[in-house]
């Protein structure tokens, strides 16, 4: 009788064990499965902040020596699973990606993958991301991948140097020259009244440029011309560069369609919605932090203040400032090559004053009503804002591939 107790006493006791390891194999895997879960986000949101630096200026640049070449005979992530090759000659890696968080209960690994195309080109318009979560005592192991695809975070390109959803007004001395490549010129364009007022007056970039002994367009004393006839519009001259609605009054009819949310035209999203914007942006405190070496998307709250002679983003890799709620100032001497969105509060006219020989290359538009002041020049670059909508300086946005997520 006693040996059968015992043997049945022995038998739970097995049995026991046996449910405790299986319990503390499915904690081991779950904890492994949060793991890997917390390193693909934190893969993704480093490839979103980093994204212009990984994929070499996205893709137009040489390839970055992170990236390394998979070969059929490499097992190791992301080429392989650690047992076997995944990946062949045809894939680049970056292995080992930096930046995770440390944690106490494991370890967490990241890797990408591209594919490559026309024998040494990197094909960054989609990047795998690969995630690996390991318990402490390496009991438990997961891994997740996810297809990323990489898009230009600027959607559209801006088809006038001034943009309002409401009246704008240009006065004092402000040049606005509209770009030549333009089938039709088109210098300003509002859903109420815009008008020029004073010296202001808007011109082709070639009668901008005339005279100019170094005609670029950062010429400082370069402006649109005194003569009449040279000029698109010029005060109580409404001309055929100037699209809005005042009741049929100048060359054109009113206009019938407008942008009215700046964030959804050019960003895709409603300005309900703007925190998701604001979220991707480098928030900034002042507009003194802009530099010739910034590039990407800048969001400030409250007034934006370009210093003198300074340089705000560059020709070859513009910038995106969206500014909520305040002003925006250029010194005399400054410049600035990008796309700015004002942002101003509800019945408020956002204020522009383009000191003199201050130069803004690109587009200016506003969510409300704008006013345009000072002694500088507005000119209007389709090939610079076309970069923008190309993901140049790093303007970037990653959407993952509906169904790409699964285990290795």
């Amino acid at each position: 009788m006693l040996g059968l107790i015992s043997l049945v006493t022995l038998g739970f006791v097995v049995a026991l064990l046996g449910e405790q390891r299986s319990l503390a194999s499915e904690e081991r895997s779950q904890l492994a499965a949060m793991l890997a879960d917390s390193a693909l986000d934190q893969g993704i949101a480093y490839l979103r902040r980093n994204a212009w630096d990984i994929t070499g200026q996205g893709g137009a640049g040489p390839v970055p020596a992170h990236w390394r070449p998979c070969s059929a005979s490499n097992i190791d992530p992301p080429c392989g699973d650690g047992t076997r090759n995944l990946y062949d000659h045809r894939w680049l890696a970056y292995a080992d990606v930096p930046g995770l968080r440390p944690v106490s209960s494991g370890s967490c690994r990241v890797h990408y993958l591209v594919r490559v195309v026309d024998g040494d080109a990197a094909a960054f318009e989609t990047v795998t991301v690969f995630s690996q979560g390991s318990t402490r005592d390496g009991m438990g192991q997961a891994r997740q991948r996810v297809s990323i695809r990489l898009n230009p975070r600027v959607s559209a390109v801006a088809a006038a140097p001034l943009i309002a959803a409401g009246a704008l007004t240009v006065s004092d001395d402000v040049s606005v020259v509209v770009d030549d490549a333009l089938g039709k010129p088109r210098s300003a364009w509002a859903s109420a009244d815009a008008r020029f007022i004073g010296a202001s007056r808007s011109c082709l970039r070639s009668e901008y440029l005339a005279g100019a002994q170094e005609p670029t367009a950062d010429c400082g004393a370069c402006r649109c011309p005194d003569e009449p006839t040279r000029l698109l519009s010029k005060a109580a001259t409404e001309g055929a560069d100037v699209f809005d609605r005042d009741g049929n009054v100048g060359h054109n009819p009113d206009v019938t369609s407008y942008i009215s949310d700046p964030l959804l035209q050019f960003f895709g999203l409603s300005r309900s919605r703007a925190a998701l914007l604001y979220g991707e942006a480098v928030a900034i405190a002042g507009c003194a932090a802009l530099n010739e070496a910034s590039s990407g998307l800048f969001w400030i709250d409250g007034p934006c203040s370009i210093p003198a002679n300074r340089l705000a983003g560059a020709s070859d890799a513009p910038l995106v400032l969206i500014v909520g709620g305040g002003d925006l100032s250029l010194g005399a001497g400054s410049r600035l090559h990008g796309l700015v969105i004002m942002l101003p509060a509800p019945g408020i006219a956002a204020q522009i004053d383009l000191s003199e020989s201050a130069i803004f290359v690109g587009a200016l538009v506003s969510a409300g009503g704008m006013t345009v002041s000072g002694a500088g020049a507005l000119i209007h670059d389709v090939t610079l804002l076309r970069k923008l909508a190309q993901a140049r300086g790093g303007l970037i946005a990653l959407a993952p591939v509906p169904g790409s997520w699964r285990d290795w």
